[in-house]
């Protein structure tokens, strides 16, 4: 593989499925308070209901933090959806096994777009980041989220290597940017020490 090459999407989705078995979710009080934090910055209109699609859910590690919405969990990793499951959370209404690139779901479904520790993993982004406008009502938000700074992110990932070792964090204008392009507004980034990029999609 290349340097700069992502690898092919079925050795990246092996690589989650094997990885999945021994996945620990492990959230630190300053990982819980950050996710807090950006979470309650996220409120949508009553009027756009309660639900909110979790893209690249994994194990389910942002399950505890919607208990009160109606949760779809999607991954591209059967094991990962697999472990989800297992947590038995009453208020996943629905666990899907599907590419973010191609999401199986009507246009102004959704109130909220979640995706944490997922963003440099697809293979077109503005592509998804399509989808997720599609998907979300007007008014609607998504978050872009990940616990370590872009800088930490795409130093592990190099150092893995294999099916992640290109997958990398853009810089943080290249992310507003391609927000900007998918129709976006943005509400709120954050960039010191983790990531957190909150975007509106514009009233119809």
């Amino acid at each position: 593989m290349r340097p700069g090459q992502s690898a092919p999407r079925t050795q990246r989705r092996q690589y989650f499925d094997h990885l999945a078995k021994d996945w620990i979710d492990e959230l630190s009080e300053e990982d819980e308070f950050f996710l807090n934090t950006m979470l309650h910055l996220i409120e949508t209109p009553p009027e756009l209901g309660k639900r909110v699609l979790d893209i690249g859910c994994g194990t389910g590690v942002l399950f505890p933090f919607f208990e009160e919405w109606d949760m779809v969990a999607l991954d591209f990793s059967s094991e990962m959806l697999s472990r989800a499951r297992k947590r038995g959370a009453r208020h996943i209404v629905e666990y899907v096994h599907a590419d973010a690139h191609r999401l199986p779901f009507l246009g102004d479904s959704f109130a909220r777009v979640v995706m944490m520790s997922v963003f440099p993993h697809f293979d077109d982004p503005s592509a998804v980041l399509q989808e997720i406008y599609r998907v979300l009502r007007p008014k609607g938000i998504t978050a872009l989220i990940h616990l370590k700074d872009i800088k930490t992110v795409n130093d592990i990932h190099a150092k893995i290597g294999g099916a992640v070792g290109n997958d990398q964090l853009p810089e943080i204008d290249d992310l507003k940017s391609i927000m900007h392009s998918a129709g976006f507004e943005v509400c709120h980034a954050e960039f010191e020490n983790r990531v957190a990029l909150i975007c509106r999609k514009p009233a119809a």
